[in-house]
């Protein structure tokens, strides 16, 4: 779906000669990966609104998206699954979000954040088997996961000082689920060379 889009995208832009035949597969990357996360945007947005928490969820994608740019974790084999799993990654992130805000589960979700939060730092970032980075990039990579990870500690304390719990679980739920999908990296890596 999105893949189509981009190809159309694409196609209208070597038609009107703004970009060459030749830079056809970069753009369709460039514009895939734009309106995929215009797409995931609007779905986070659209299922954070069912649950009356659309800025909490917009937030917790936004972070998320920032953060697994640079940690990595596992990825799909094709995009269709990609789509069904991101789509109900983000439906369970938004509603473990409204579930820590509607019952104050602080205490839980700081210990999530303490115990994932490490996982992160230490897994990432971790390359796939389509795109393996080179040292330079894993340094680079690396040294961008820790500020990203700074940057969310730092709005946490914001958050928890201004009492605006809400986004308190969206950092939380962000770097959980950015554990987890480092993980489920290495456990799929794993079992694909054995």
């Amino acid at each position: 779906m999105i893949s189509l889009l981009s190809a159309k995208a694409v196609d209208v832009f070597v038609d009107w000669k703004v970009i060459t035949e030749s830079d056809r597969e970069l753009y369709a990357y460039g514009f895939f990966m734009f309106f995929s996360e215009v797409f995931y945007l609007f779905a986070s947005a659209f299922i954070g609104a069912l649950f009356g928490i659309t800025i909490e969820s917009v937030v917790f994608f936004t972070l998320f998206s920032i953060l697994r740019g640079y940690a990595g974790g596992i990825h799909a084999d094709s995009e269709r699954i990609c789509l069904v799993s991101t789509l109900g990654s983000i439906f369970i992130s938004v509603f473990f979000i409204w579930i820590g805000s509607h019952f104050a589960l602080f205490i839980p979700f700081v210990l999530l954040l303490a115990i994932n939060m490490p996982i992160v730092l230490v897994l990432s970032p971790q390359d796939t088997m389509a795109k393996r980075l080179t040292i330079e990039e894993k340094k680079l990579y690396r040294k961008k996961t820790i500020i990203v990870i700074l940057a969310i500690l730092l709005l946490c304390g914001i958050v928890n000082k201004t009492h605006v719990s809400n986004l308190f679980y969206c950092c939380s739920v962000c770097v959980t689920l950015e554990s987890a999908l480092l993980v489920l990296g290495i456990l799929f890596e794993e079992n694909n060379n054995k």
